[in-house]
């Protein structure tokens, strides 16, 4: 899905919206024509320009939006190979630590974890926890303060170069103030590197707060602002 927009300046009283259904979006895999997204609007103020066909692993894709009023732009993205973590599993029945061993990553590709609970109802939750790895980066905006310096987190992430190019075995625990252990799953992405230094850097911007410092968004977009990127994800169940 892509959603092209334009912007209007900080102190402007346009009302309309920014959205740009008439623009025309085509998308390539390799080089060749792969398909001309459609506009989608779902009775929100934005639409999204979309297609049906699945993308496939380890290939590269280009995007071409046109516009009467703006210039073509462009961007390119891979959709990376995703990755299973192996030997998943409880550190002790019924406790609250998970182990696991992730591969090394392979340059400008980032793992991005989060962990979900569904109980037989098909209900499901993002579960929060914390790490005394020192391969895992944990950002405390995504945190719960428990107070005595004790955090947990909603999602971690590991670099590349903290990796090495090997393997690494990595444990997690969950607190048994925010968590009953059911069935758990570890949501592990593989992110591309320029989605990684968007997500980071919006998760750094400060809406709404007049004092906070300027915040350089990351863009891959020719001729415009954004990022077309793509990632693998790997849902697994902890043993």
């Amino acid at each position: 899905m892509v959603e092209v927009s334009y912007s209007i300046p900080v102190f402007g009283t346009e009302q309309t919206p920014y959205d740009l259904p008439n623009a025309k979006v085509l998308m390539y895999e390799d080089g060749l024509l792969w398909d001309s997204l459609s506009y989608q609007s779902f009775g929100f103020e934005n639409g999204v320009f979309a297609s049906s066909k699945p993308v496939e692993r380890a290939k590269s894709y280009s995007i071409s939006v046109r516009h009467t009023n703006f210039e073509e732009a462009t961007a390119v993205a891979q959709v990376p190979e995703p990755v299973a973590p192996s030997q998943l599993s409880w550190v002790q029945p019924g406790g609250m630590d998970v182990r696991m061993t992730l591969p090394g990553l392979p340059p400008k590709r980032y793992y991005y974890l989060s962990f979900m609970a569904t109980e037989s109802m098909g209900w499901e939750e993002k579960i929060y926890f914390s790490s005394n790895s020192p391969f895992l980066e944990f950002d405390s905006d995504a945190g719960v303060d428990l107070g005595d310096g004790e955090e947990i987190f909603e999602w971690a992430y590991i670099r590349p170069d903290i990796m090495g190019g090997s393997s690494k075995e990595i444990i997690v625990s969950f607190s048994p103030e925010f968590f009953i252990p059911d069935t758990v799953f570890l949501d592990l992405y593989i992110l591309e590197e320029d989605l990684f230094k968007q997500g980071i850097g919006l998760n750094a911007f400060e809406i709404g707060n007049p004092f906070a410092e300027p915040e350089q968004i990351h863009s891959n977009i020719v001729n415009g602002y954004g990022v077309f990127s793509a990632y693998a994800l790997t849902r697994t169940e902890v043993q």
